[in-house]
Formats: C-alpha cells, sequence, structure tokens
C-alpha cells in the first residue's frame, strides 16, 4: 500500500477515509484521523460526522469523537461544529453532539 512507503501522501492517507464514511465503516481509526489532521489536510467535520454515525446508527465508538478532539488539541472548529450539529432535527443527534463536546472540551472549556 502507498501509505506504507509515502506515509504523508495526502491521495494514500485519504483514500480509506473516504471509503470508510462513505460505507459506514470505522476502520480508518483515531490514527488516520489523526494522521491527516497532523498534515494540514482535515476538516475537522469529517471525523465528527463519521464518530457520530457510527455511535448512533452502529451503537459503537461511545465518546470516541470526544477523545479524537482531545488528541487534537481540543479545536475551536471542532466545539463549533458539534455545537452545530447540537441543534439538529434528530434528537438523537443532538444528545450525541451534546455529549460529544462535553467530552472533547471538558479540560480547556
Amino acid at each position: 500500500m502507498i501509505r506504507d512507503f509515502e506515509p504523508d501522501n495526502l491521495r494514500a492517507l485519504w483514500l480509506p477515509a473516504v471509503e470508510d464514511t462513505f460505507s459506514g465503516a470505522n476502520e480508518f481509526g483515531e490514527e488516520g484521523w489523526l494522521r491527516l489532521w497532523r498534515v494540514g489536510s482535515l476538516d475537522v467535520s469529517w471525523p465528527i460526522r463519521a464518530g457520530l454515525w457510527n455511535e448512533m446508527m452502529l451503537g459503537f465508538g461511545h465518546d470516541g469523537v470526544g477523545c479524537l478532539l482531545c488528541q487534537m488539541g481540543s479545536p475551536p472548529e471542532g466545539r463549533d461544529y458539534l455545537a452545530e450539529m447540537a441543534t439538529a432535527r434528530n434528537a438523537r443527534l443532538r444528545v450525541l453532539a451534546v455529549k460529544q463536546v462535553a467530552s472533547g472540551y471538558q479540560q480547556r472549556y
């Protein structure tokens, strides 16, 4: 795989992220999201959406979004995006978003 030989190749990093997000899988994982974040090629809404979807639809990944955001340094844009998600029409999504705000930002805010 290209990622094995070129660990910062953006196309190689994004391909599994897009595949997993599109199919609803969670195999890309925290390490992949962090790598994309570190190379400066990540809109924080991607892992937030993927994590909330996994938790809401599949029932796993509890507090995963919050933990990932903590490892990213609790970026303000993540908090803002979760605050927006906390106003969603879907009640379950609202609850999950609020929970992740508390989980990912409790140490800083």
